[in-house]
């Protein structure tokens, strides 16, 4: 179920990057017209600063990474027009076959998710996820991974594997960044009844 090398040494350059949601809002006060960073201001915010960001600007500056190291790779997400937005990428090796990598949700590695591929199983999995063993559940174009914590609970995430054009991702990206404001303002309202 693991990736291979080609995949994991992308993978691996992310190793210490935190998903955070502070770094969007420090940003979004700067007032920018585009609240969506690039990869190069990306990566000057993570020199200067030691920062990264959410889900969507991980999975930016993953996907150009691994089109940086000739590997094929796609956005896919759910939900890409709300605040429950998340987004992934999947990177195929050289045989076509995908791997989920979710730098949002602090993945530990890539995994398999061809229910066809010799190696797949749906058997709970160690040492993929944080705190969890995973079970990967691949129904058509849904993709459904079940975390089982040492407690007991389980819960899910659901991934839509159609890709996504690349067009609608970054609207997708800019949408979603306009909404943490939106999401501040309410949390500071709270804070201060």
């Amino acid at each position: 179920m693991h990736a291979p090398k080609q995949i994991v040494d992308v993978w691996d350059q992310f190793n210490d990057f935190p998903m955070e949601r502070l770094t969007k809002l420090w940003f979004y006060k700067q007032g920018a017209n585009k609240k969506q960073r690039d990869v190069s201001l990306m990566k000057e915010h993570r020199e200067q600063y030691g920062i990264a960001g959410n889900c969507f600007d991980l999975s930016i500056w993953l996907l150009h990474e691994l089109h940086n190291a000739t590997i094929e790779a796609y956005p896919i997400g759910r939900h890409l027009d709300s605040k429950s937005a998340h987004v992934a990428i999947i990177a195929l090796d050289e045989a076509g076959n995908r791997y989920l990598c979710d730098l949002g949700d602090q993945w530990i590695c890539p995994i398999l998710i061809d229910k066809e591929h010799e190696e797949f199983t749906e058997e709970k999995l160690p040492n993929f996820f944080p705190a969890a063993t995973i079970q990967v559940k691949q129904d058509g174009p849904i993709l459904q991974i079940l975390y089982h914590r040492p407690n007991g609970k389980t819960s899910m995430q659901l991934y839509d594997l159609q890709p996504i054009d690349t067009r609608d991702f970054y609207q997708a990206a800019e949408y979603n960044q306009n909404q943490i404001n939106q999401a501040f303002s309410r949390v500071q309202s709270a804070l201060w009844k």
